[in-house]
């Protein structure tokens, strides 16, 4: 009986290196891979028995790759500043500013040479507080600078949004 817990256990323990092959972890912190950004978005705000008309925004962020590696797939961590703009219901007479940080991690696929497909989840702190996530494809122009746009959902806010990037 203890043989097998023994050789079970083994085998359990020796699962993670030998699927392992393929993953990176980088020793330490680095600046080469944090990157910065800003774009513009539009939006579509979505409240129960309101029209509100859709309205331009922009948002700040940065990042930063952890520089864990499986094959093509790298693991990131995001924080930034969205404005999504000014809203009118012109029935209702209501306005509405939604702006304020968040952050999220997320993960980009290389799907060929300087293209990312890439995934992110997280927390939005202001005037839409609750989950965020999104999605989109990214291109790096240069080395340096790139451009990516996507789809976000935050709250009741639908955003399409383009940033710039840059990676020092």
């Amino acid at each position: 009986m203890y043989k097998w817990l023994i050789a079970l256990l083994g085998v359990t323990l020796s699962m993670p290196v030998a699927m392992a092959e393929n993953i990176y972890v980088p020793p330490a912190f680095s600046v080469d891979r944090m990157y910065f950004g800003g774009g513009f978005s539009y939006n579509t705000l979505s409240r129960s028995g309101l029209d509100y008309d859709s309205t331009t925004g922009y948002q700040l962020m940065m990042g930063y790759d952890l520089g864990m590696r499986i094959d093509k797939l790298r693991v990131l961590v995001e924080a930034g500043y969205d404005n999504a703009g000014d809203y009118e219901d012109k029935v209702a007479g209501i306005d509405e500013s939604v702006r304020g940080p968040w952050v999220s991690g997320g993960i980009a696929y290389e799907a060929v040479p300087k293209l990312d497909l890439y995934a992110h989840v997280g927390v939005d702190s202001g005037d839409e507080n609750g989950a965020r996530f999104g999605g989109g494809v990214g291109y790096w122009v240069t080395r340096y600078f790139g451009v990516r746009g996507g789809l976000v959902v935050h709250g009741d806010i639908d955003a399409l949004q383009v940033n710039f990037l840059y990676q020092p």
